[in-house]
């Protein structure tokens, strides 16, 4: 034989050659669909453990003494449910009502621990790292009516403290999950 390669081993040659380049790119895209598929169950799992973590005791204990500081207070209550209130005059009803008697000192603890909770959950859902619809059906009108409800309180407390960011995720998160499910 001569030093040449035939014409078969040519063709064989490129052949493989070919076969490698496709397998090598096929091996490419199929680690990249693997690897978004791992993204996708990681931030799936991330945002399950934000409602697990919703339902844990220190959480549960907390929205306790949130609920029994409302159902002392039927009247505001009444308020908020109605939904035609302005902010400004249940501004003035918990003026009235709470903050005059320092009766919300009762549930700082409670709304530092929810404010701090939705920071979290804020920072996940901006940074992309959670499952964004599992987040927004479960904590969506939850997060819209705490905003509403709390956001008065939170203000207070940044007044009193000068931590002029408490309140701010929860009212962000329950914004933007506005947009993302249509809710009115």
């Amino acid at each position: 034989m001569s030093l040449q390669l035939s014409r078969f081993d040519k063709i064989a040659d490129i052949s493989f050659k070919v076969f490698s380049v496709v397998a090598i790119c096929f091996g490419g895209i199929r680690y990249f669909q693997e690897r978004g598929e791992i993204v996708e169950k990681e931030a799936q799992s991330r945002s399950l453990s934000y409602i697990e973590e919703y339902g844990s005791e220190r959480y549960v204990a907390a929205r306790l003494t949130l609920h029994e500081f409302w159902s002392e207070r039927p009247a505001l209550v009444q308020l908020l449910t109605n939904g035609r209130i302005s902010e400004r005059a249940y501004r003035a009803a918990l003026s009235q009502e709470v903050f005059r008697h320092k009766a919300d000192h009762q549930i700082r603890e409670a709304l530092i621990l929810l404010d701090n909770f939705y920071s979290q959950v804020a920072f996940c859902h901006r940074a992309e790292l959670c499952d964004r619809t599992i987040l927004n059906e479960f904590f969506c009108q939850v997060a819209q009516s705490e905003a509403v409800a709390y956001l008065p309180f939170f203000d207070r407390m940044a007044a009193e403290t000068g931590d002029s960011d408490l309140g701010d995720d929860l009212s962000d998160f329950g914004a933007h999950c506005v947009s993302v499910l249509g809710n009115p």
